[in-house]
């Protein structure tokens, strides 16, 4: 009997030496509530009723030992089960896991590329026991990380534990270069695009080659793909400089001397440094261009005599990329004479000024201006206007020097200012100027080479045939003065006495 009792002992000794038992107290569990338990671990569970509680009724699909006020659980039987009494009922889910959390990644690094996110999942097995807690603070089984760094996780579950770490690293971003904006590009040199070599292209234009020709003022721009995967774009401004069609102005076209000389407004900024194309036609309506000269020079003496004829001229200006504004209308010259008259009055007479290429303008009016005679400053005075169909004035009995003839283009309801002026001596008192001592001497006149040497003591201020000043001096005793082109009036004042000559260079 002894010996019974010892062999006993011993396989009592032996089971709570070998099998690992846990136990759930039923007491402040909720409904619903589930537990998990490792199968490698643990051979029973041993399930309490809530303290307090009457004596229960346990249900299971798979029953188990069941006690007084208590229930003894085996692996086998995972599943649902219910405590129940008259007044309180608690089902509970009991499940023996077999899974052990491992390491997440065989690799060290991750790559990704700048503009994009990666998703870092810590186990690939999971099941419900498994809690994870990223060095981000996230919980979640699995996170998306825009930044690159290092990233650590850890598992844990009823059966074990485990921690891994991985470095997140971004790839290089695409270098692509589609070059600094491009300004005054001509409007017939078509710009090639390129990026660089990437493994794909999406341009602004649709096209997805690494090359596209462009022609049209815009903003273009490329998104590339490298062979990461990975994207950047740029894009460039190109600007095409195109004719601008602007008219050039023609201010007047001066016949004195016989030469004709067209000028013209300089304030386009579009032809800047550029230069000006002069045509010249005659009887026929076929131009000939006699010159080219820079556009903000403004003028333009045709050495053709026209004192036996009338020519008419048309101007273009050439911008950056050679293209020609629009041809101006002709500017014909007007052919002006004085006529002398009983009493030794004086008519001034004017071939008619006429536009062509334009049937909507016709001349409204003459004007006719005199500038005064010597000892006066170059300033016009209007004295008349004249109708259109008009080409004679009589002029009163004056001594004035010069004598000017303005065409005025109508426009509708509008009139431009002087469109072509023509300008002629009265010699009746140009004439006196051989006879009269007027202080100076201003030689050779005319002039060759430009260069004029003024002899006499006095102040001296040189015009242009514009009435614009382009030299004020002092000269004492002599002084050689060098001009451009054209005629010009000398104003020389000695003591309160202004003497005026003409002089001419060409």
């Amino acid at each position: 009997m002894k010996t019974k009792i010892f062999t006993i002992f011993f396989v009592l000794v032996s089971f709570f030496t070998y099998a690992q038992m846990d136990t759930i107290d039923l007491t402040g569990v909720n409904s619903g509530t589930n537990f998990y338990f490792c199968a490698s671990s643990t051979d029973s569970i041993v399930v309490h009723k809530p303290d307090g509680a009457e004596i229960s009724i346990f249900y299971s699909p798979h029953i188990g030992d069941i006690e007084i006020d208590s229930i003894i659980i085996y692996p086998e039987w995972s599943g649902i089960w219910k405590w129940m009494s008259s007044n309180q009922t608690i089902y509970f889910y009991i499940y023996f896991q077999s899974v052990v959390p491992v390491q997440p990644w065989d690799q060290a690094e991750v790559y990704k590329c700048t503009e994009n996110s990666v998703q870092l999942n810590a186990q690939d097995v999971h099941q419900e026991d498994f809690t994870y807690l990223w060095s981000t603070g996230a919980t979640t089984r699995i996170i998306n990380v825009n930044n690159p760094g290092q990233y650590s996780v850890t598992i844990t579950g009823v059966c074990g534990e485990a921690s891994d770490t991985i470095t997140v690293i971004n790839y290089p971003i695409p270098n692509l270069d589609l070059g600094e904006d491009m300004e005054n590009i001509c409007n017939w040199d078509h710009q090639t695009l390129d990026p660089g070599e990437f493994e794909a292209y999406n341009w602004s234009t649709g096209e997805n080659t690494q090359q596209i020709t462009v022609s049209q003022t815009a903003e273009y721009s490329v998104t590339v793909t490298d062979a990461n995967g990975c994207k950047n774009s740029d894009d460039v401004y190109v600007h095409f400089y195109e004719n601008p069609g602007i008219e050039i102005s023609t201010v007047s076209v001066d016949t004195v001397n016989g030469n004709n000389k067209i000028v013209w407004n300089t304030n386009i900024p579009d032809f800047y440094n550029n230069d000006v194309d002069i045509y010249r036609n005659g009887t026929t309506n076929e131009l000939t261009k006699i010159a080219t000269v820079p556009y903000m020079q403004g003028y333009f003496t045709d050495e053709e005599n026209s004192s036996q004829r009338t020519w008419r001229y048309a101007i273009t200006a050439k911008d950056n990329c050679e293209n020609h504004s629009n041809i101006s209308l002709y500017h014909e010259s007007m052919k002006i004479s004085l006529v002398g008259l009983i009493g030794n009055a004086v008519k001034v007479e004017w071939t008619p000024y006429t536009i062509e290429g334009d049937q909507t303008k016709s001349i409204s009016s003459y004007k006719v201006f005199s500038v005064g005679g010597f000892g006066e400053s170059w300033i016009a005075s209007e004295i008349a206007t004249i109708p259109g169909t008009q080409t004679s004035y009589n002029l009163p009995l004056t001594n004035d020097s010069l004598y000017v003839v303005g065409a005025i283009i109508n426009e509708g309801s509008k009139s431009s200012p002087i469109m072509a002026l023509s300008i002629i001596e009265n010699p009746v008192v140009t004439g006196l100027e051989s006879i009269e001592n007027i202080g100076f001497e201003a030689y050779p006149n005319p002039s060759n080479d430009g260069l004029i040497k003024i002899q006499g003591n006095g102040n001296i201020e040189i015009i242009n045939s514009l009435g614009q000043t382009v030299l004020y001096d002092t000269v004492v005793e002599n002084k050689t003065i060098n001009l451009k082109n054209g005629v010009y009036y000398v104003k020389f004042t000695n003591e309160n006495t202004i003497y005026t000559k003409k002089i001419i260079v060409q």
